[in-house]
């Protein structure tokens, strides 16, 4: 978490207020790194190797019958995701209302947009007058490329809560203000949301951020 500028008081911007709105999404206390069909893979490889060298010996003739077809192979448990409650979510804006990256938690709580949509967005994907966040890219884990959307669907626009375009065009004078300090020190990328210098954070910085506000 990063602290220590100016910001403008809030005092007009209620926490509860911010989170109302047909736009209000539930956001998970930590989002995964890594797709179940990895964990799996990791965690069981052996019972799949032996089921498909089965079948191979099988079709051989190396072996009678397959055994391994009357086995049910384990299964690993899915983890149950923890979202914020209402309560929570408020809490949690009140606490790190001085925070740097203030906005951005309005906007994952607001919004919906998962990790690498809300690291990827750029100010021109932003249309603040009419309250609409166009989503047109993912910020990778490693913060280091972009990935495009694969359907349709994934590019989407998101409807922006009253609560939400205020947070953000707050954001832009404070971010203006640490441009115009850094001078050619900062590298602009156009980034909404980007590190203290304005190149791409890393997904995991959110995710940490989101795990202890203070």
């Amino acid at each position: 978490m990063q602290r220590g500028h100016s910001t403008p008081s809030r005092s007009s911007c209620h926490s509860s207020a911010l989170l109302k709105g047909p736009g209000t999404h539930p956001v998970p206390w930590q989002q995964r790194h890594s797709s179940t069909r990895r964990s799996s893979t990791l965690q069981y490889p052996r019972p799949r190797f032996c089921a498909q060298a089965g079948r191979i010996f099988s079709v051989w003739g190396l072996i009678p019958r397959n055994v391994t077809d009357a086995v049910d192979a384990p299964r690993p448990a899915k983890k149950e995701t923890k979202y914020f409650s209402f309560e929570q979510a408020k809490a949690f804006l009140e606490v790190a209302s001085e925070d740097r990256f203030w906005a951005l938690y309005v906007l994952a709580f607001t919004t919906g947009l998962r990790r690498g949509e809300l690291l990827g967005l750029r100010w021109e994907d932003l249309d603040l007058e009419r309250g609409v966040v166009r989503v047109r890219r993912s910020l990778t884990p490693n913060g280091k490329s972009y990935n495009q959307p694969k359907s349709a669907k994934g590019r989407r626009s998101v409807r922006l809560t009253p609560g939400a375009v205020e947070a953000l065009e707050r954001h832009k004078m404070n971010q203006d203000r640490e441009k115009d300090c850094l001078g050619s020190q900062w590298q602009e990328q156009g980034l909404v949301f980007p590190s203290s210098i304005g190149t791409p954070l890393t997904p995991a910085t959110f995710s940490t951020a989101l795990s202890s506000p203070c």
